[in-house]
């Protein structure tokens, strides 16, 4: 009998010989993401930032800054201007990017409003 237990766990503390690293090397593997299928539903999901903030502002007495990166890319127009009204309430400093500046135009007059290119930052009227 060998010293090696028949229901030991298969690669434990041993060489195995992967099978799916040539596909992948070689550009002819398979990924979740490659896959596209009729009426397939997909999935976004947004951690809030709110809870947490309130927390940073409860516990240390000052508003916290935060940074929402390309907001127009996740929220329609009706839930970008919730976010916007809940950020107004906490009283953060809020920094907010993104490549259409549509997407803030439920901010309004409440904001300024930066353009940032190499050649600078340039404020917007």
């Amino acid at each position: 009998m060998s010293g090696e237990s028949q229901y030991a766990r298969f690669g434990s503390g041993k060489s195995v010989r992967r099978v799916e690293d040539q596909s992948l090397l070689t550009g002819a593997g398979l990924f979740a993401d490659d896959v596209s299928l009729p009426d397939q539903a997909y999935v976004c999901f947004l951690r809030s930032p709110y809870p947490h903030a309130r927390l940073v502002a409860a516990m240390h007495g000052f508003q916290p800054v935060i940074l929402l990166d390309d907001v127009s890319a996740f929220l329609d127009a009706e839930r970008r201007a919730a976010l916007f009204a809940v950020l107004e309430r906490i009283g953060a400093q809020v920094f907010m990017t993104g490549v259409d500046a549509s997407a803030f135009a439920a901010i309004g007059e409440r904001a300024e409003r930066l353009q940032v290119s190499v050649d600078g930052i340039v404020p917007l009227g």
